[in-house]
């Protein structure tokens, strides 16, 4: 399995804190936060890992290297300084031929800790696109949710894994 992460942005929320690394490298218990991401990916056999980097890519890439230490091989598309967004990245990833016929995609500043075999067979393997989100219970941010009866105002949200299709 294939899982894309959106690595490239700004971080201009969390700025303050992280200084001039980019969010997927600000240390959370001594380690990069993409660390974390990578081993839970790994321990549930996602071993293709697509880095969509942008700002800062390049001490990513620097510090990620080929993704062998942490269990995967990292392949990158890198956006540079014009940033896409989700849809343009994805966009910008198959054009290039970088994307499996079906795949995860995770933000870079979420860690879901769900089991990912189930949600990979209710998308029939990256065919449906399908996604998963956590509530937060006003834990985290603060976002616009959507349930089966429509958009609901300040519901909190944190993250979502996406098991999508390749462009055809």
């Amino acid at each position: 399995m294939q899982c894309v992460i959106l690595a490239g942005g700004l971080g201009t929320r969390i700025k303050g804190r992280g200084g001039d690394l980019p969010k997927a490298l600000i240390p959370v218990l001594g380690k990069p936060f993409i660390v974390y991401q990578l081993g839970w990916l790994a321990r549930q056999n996602v071993r293709r890992i697509l880095l969509s980097i942008g700002h800062r890519g390049a001490a990513i890439a620097q510090a990620m290297g080929d993704g062998s230490p942490f269990g995967v091989s990292i392949t990158y598309c890198d956006e540079g300084e014009n940033l896409r967004g989700t849809g343009g990245a994805l966009r910008l990833a198959a054009d290039r031929g970088l994307l499996d016929a079906g795949f995860f995609v995770l933000y870079g500043d979420s860690y879901l800790p769900i089991e990912l075999a189930p949600l990979w067979h209710t998308s029939e393997s990256g065919r449906v696109p399908t996604m998963a989100v956590m509530q937060n219970r006003s834990r985290w941010d603060r976002s616009r949710g959507f349930n089966n009866r429509g958009w609901r105002r300040n519901t909190r949200i944190s993250g979502s894994l996406v098991p999508c299709c390749g462009s055809d």
